[in-house]
């Protein structure tokens, strides 16, 4: 939210600088306005791009967290070199991390207009204690 503030304050600064006449202000004026223009360009087809992908990403997340889920509950993990336990908690603590990542700049005043809230209600998974190995 607050990035796209200051992009629009730049055009409003800009325009402004713009209709004082008294001062030698054009050139300010005309950097102000075009830092503020490509910054709401930007932003705008940033914020296209993920508000039109978010309902796809969000089924992404949530098969994702279900495959997790069904490998802990039905132990597809186990095997003979624990290949498996070391896959697993591999894709647990990616989840974990880009669910914290996408949660963080969801709720960050800068951000929260950007980032849409894919992982929504999914909570963190945790690692069951007979997956992590022992010392």
């Amino acid at each position: 939210m607050l990035i796209i503030l200051i992009a629009i304050l730049f055009l409003v600064a800009g325009a402004l600088l713009f209709r004082v006449r008294k001062y030698d202000l054009e050139v300010p004026a005309i950097i102000c306005s075009a830092v503020g223009v490509f910054a709401v360009a930007i932003l705008a087809i940033f914020l296209i791009a993920t508000h039109t992908s978010a309902p796809g990403a969000r089924i992404s997340v949530e098969k994702t967290y279900e495959s997790i889920v069904y490998q802990i509950d039905n132990k597809f993990y186990s095997n003979d070199n624990e290949v498996g336990k070391f896959n697993l908690i591999n894709q647990i603590r990616e989840f974990n991390v880009d669910r914290a990542e996408n949660k963080y700049f969801h709720n960050s005043p800068w951000t929260n207009w950007i980032i849409p809230d894919v992982y929504g209600d999914l909570p963190e998974i945790a690692a069951p204690e007979y997956l992590i190995p022992s010392k």
